[in-house]
């Protein structure tokens, strides 16, 4: 294949996709599904009832709305407020073209450079995700107890959860404060909790601020519903820090044993090139070889499976 033929290729397959994509982003913004589902969850139930309501949505909104709450969760918003779910769509088609245009001759690895690109920015927002879980998660307790002092000398439970987040960090005191503020702007407490509970990835709180509302509509004792949170809080972290064991003892068993695959199966494929008269390194057999570059993609889809199992796992 020659350069400029290999370059026409992709010069196509770079107007497919921004053609398609020109199309797919005009649609979602003509129709705002995401704004049509939220605008019809009026009481405290909206949580629930919008989960009971995806199965009667299409694919891409459903894709969409989950797409927004991890930016959500992952804090991109926090630095990029305009940072929504079809920016990011647009900016890793935009990302895969360009590796794939600037990354040498051939189709397959430039593609496979491509969508790994895709996939780092996928997995910097899981990352990203999983840290302030694990912030959340240390100072439930803490901010339980915030709650359980603060209730002694106010009723007001988006004021409660104000002065609490003065006192928390990074996610919880961006979150409780802009329930707060949700709430006294539009004077919607329901909409500031529902909001509350989707910016925040933790099943945990999101229970905590569900019983926390339906205290403050039954006009119910705050601190009794504390006290029963807080032996919640604590079987909780008994049984995660149990489960963060054994996800270790997975990575470590699952890094070593990837590095012995990989090497094996390189070994051996390379060694069967080498008999079939194919010469080189393994950097030429793995990007210039037919054979390698096959190789090469069940070694990246491995790994992302991986990956992703490891993840799935560490969020139950």
């Amino acid at each position: 294949m020659t350069l400029a033929m290999n370059y026409l290729i992709k010069g196509a397959v770079f107007a497919l996709l921004f053609t398609a994509m020109f199309f797919v982003v005009r649609s979602i913004r003509r129709f705002d599904p995401l704004k049509k589902l939220q605008e019809q969850m009026e009481d405290w139930e909206r949580q629930r009832l919008l989960e009971q309501g995806k199965s009667h949505t299409g694919w891409l909104e459903r894709l969409l709305d989950k797409l927004d709450r991890n930016l959500t969760q992952a804090g991109i918003k926090k630095y990029v407020p305009k940072g929504t779910a079809e920016v990011f769509f647009l900016s890793c088609v935009a990302e895969f073209v360009l590796v794939f245009w600037c990354l040498g001759e051939g189709i397959l690895v430039p593609f496979m450079a491509g969508v790994a690109a895709v996939y780092v920015n996928i997995l910097l927002i899981d990352i990203l995700r999983f840290k302030n879980r694990r912030v959340t998660e240390n100072h439930l307790l803490s901010m339980l107890g915030s709650i359980s002092d603060l209730a002694l000398t106010e009723n007001e439970i988006t004021m409660i959860l104000y002065q609490t987040g003065q006192r928390m960090p990074y996610p919880l005191k961006d979150a409780l404060v802009h329930c707060h503020l949700t709430a006294r702007n539009t004077g919607d407490t329901g909409k500031a909790f529902y909001e509350l509970r989707r910016s925040i990835d933790h099943p945990l709180f999101r229970e905590i601020m569900l019983l926390l509302e339906l205290a403050s509509r039954n006009d119910s004792n705050y601190q009794k519903v504390v006290d029963g949170c807080r032996g919640m809080v604590h079987r909780y972290l008994k049984e995660e820090k149990e489960k963060m064991a054994v996800v270790r003892n997975l990575l470590i068993e699952a890094g070593i044993m990837t590095l012995i695959a990989i090497y094996g199966i390189s070994t051996m494929v390379h060694g069967f090139a080498v008999d079939a008269g194919v010469t080189g390194g393994f950097r030429e057999f793995f990007f210039q070889n037919p054979a390698g570059q096959v190789c090469l993609l069940i070694y990246g889809l491995l790994f992302f499976g991986m990956i992703q199992t490891i993840f799935k796992f560490a969020k139950r």
